[in-house]
């Protein structure tokens, strides 16, 4: 199974105003990795870095090695094929144009969810099945699956 991690999930796995989104997040980040299920790519990555360099108050040698540690989980660029499928995304779902990267990424990835909050809950982009982690259990994914 390959399930495309948000950025919003990594950096609320760093929120220090948010104990219980911090802890779902770590639990999901957790749970992915140990069975190595997490994908991201470098547009994630990227996010991820400029979050926390403008809101953590964390040092930058500390986020420079978060962000390496993400690299163990995928290093795909965004290209023309992303952004083609990006753009059809957009036409059929009005999604916002970065959500639409990162799906796109995740399809072409061939993951079989996206776990964010940004986006609803069950909802179905094609073989892509989106997760709130905040409204579910990674225990209820893999009972689901």
């Amino acid at each position: 199974m390959r399930i495309f991690v948000d950025t919003n999930v990594i950096v609320y796995s760093r929120d220090r105003r948010s104990a219980e989104k911090r802890d779902k997040a770590r639990d999901w980040l957790r749970y992915l990795a140990e069975r190595q299920w997490a994908v991201v790519n470098l547009q994630v990555v990227n996010e991820v870095a400029d979050v926390l360099l403008r809101r953590s108050g964390m040092a930058e040698d500390e986020i420079r090695q978060e962000c390496d540690a993400l690299l163990a989980l995928g290093d795909a660029t965004v290209g023309t094929e992303e952004i083609a499928l990006a753009w059809r995304i957009r036409e059929r779902f009005g999604f916002r144009w970065w959500d639409c990267l990162i799906i796109a990424a995740a399809l072409i990835l061939e993951c079989s969810h996206l776990v964010s909050e940004d986006l609803q809950h069950g909802q179905a982009i094609g073989k892509l099945k989106v997760i709130d982690p905040f409204r579910t259990t990674p225990d209820a994914l893999l009972q689901a699956s």
